[in-house]
């Protein structure tokens, strides 16, 4: 669902112009995402981004740019050679690892995945990101499809009504997100489901669940398992959906795999919509009741532990 762009620093930091259309192209509920390639990535633009001599569109550049920090900026992973060109070591490594577009400051000839910074905009065929699409049911293509989202965030909530049975279709959805999320930082991973008939038990859970997770869950990792009960007269626990403090996506058949010439349908959510969805969980001020206990797992002692609150 999103897609990953390179941006010459000088690209983007040496004109508002370019540095305001390309910043507001970026996000996560937009599907595009800018590469911190390489990792100084975000120095060397604010480095570019003195050289202006307006003061004010300097400083215009600097605030866009710091922005992307904690709103589109991911980590690349890719080898940079310090001894080269930027725009070299991007086309180099697009060969084994592409980038959906490589942007640069002066035309490149070519090299058909590369665009000049001033050609940018929404109807580049390379901008063209679809908000929505058909995802494959099985577990690998459902977790990638969200792969940026779970890779980058730190809290991360699965919400869907029917998680709560634990069969094998939603676990093997539930193992392949986990092994995509980071393991280099604190990370919260929340199961939010109904109250339905066929919820396994939490001691079920406990006995059943807990060790088939032992090998995915991180040991900066913590999973929350929490349970919602309809007020009467409130709206139905319905809609699937992935949420997390960079974005989310609303997932239409949600979370439980099947084959994978089965689709479902996901889009990416406004940030704001998900972020006051996030707000509902938090608060309980939704048109659901928290059943307690909720159940917390996290790694003590060299063994996942469970503790009920």
């Amino acid at each position: 669902m999103h897609s990953e762009y390179a941006i010459e620093p000088e690209a983007i930091a040496s004109d508002w112009r370019n540095c305001r259309i390309i910043a507001d192209l970026m996000g996560y509920d937009a599907g595009r995402l800018v590469s911190r390639f390489p990792k100084e990535w975000l120095q060397f633009a604010l480095e570019t981004a003195r050289n202006p001599e307006d003061e004010r569109e300097r400083k215009r550049i600097i605030e866009k740019i710091i922005q992307l920090k904690s709103r589109t900026l991911v980590p690349s992973g890719r080898n940079y050679g310090p001894s080269k060109a930027w725009v070299d070591n991007a086309i180099a490594r697009h060969g084994n690892e592409p980038f959906r577009a490589v942007v640069v400051n002066e035309k490149q000839d070519d090299h058909d995945f590369v665009v000049p910074v001033d050609d940018v905009d929404r109807d580049h065929p390379l901008f063209a990101v679809p908000a929505s699409r058909g995802v494959g049911r099985d577990p690998e293509s459902l977790s990638e499809s969200m792969g940026a989202l779970l890779r980058n965030a730190s809290r991360i909530l699965f919400v869907d009504p029917h998680f709560g049975t634990f069969d094998d279709a939603y676990l093997r959805t539930l193992r392949s997100c986990l092994k995509l999320v980071s393991a280099d930082c604190e990370v919260v991973c929340e199961v939010h489901h109904s109250n339905v008939k066929r919820c396994m038990s939490i001691e079920k859970i406990e006995k059943q669940v807990v060790p088939r997770l032992s090998d995915v869950v991180h040991r900066q990792t913590r999973l929350v398992i929490c349970r919602w009960k309809v007020r009467k007269g409130g709206e139905d626990f319905h809609d699937r959906r992935l949420l997390t403090n960079r974005g989310g996506v609303a997932i239409g058949q949600g979370f439980r795999s099947a084959e994978a010439h089965r689709t479902t349908d996901m889009s990416l959510m406004d940030a704001d919509h998900c972020r006051s969805i996030i707000d509902r969980f938090d608060t309980d001020a939704g048109a659901c009741d928290i059943v307690e206990p909720v159940l917390e797992m996290g790694w003590a002692d060299g063994s996942l532990r469970c503790r009920r609150r």
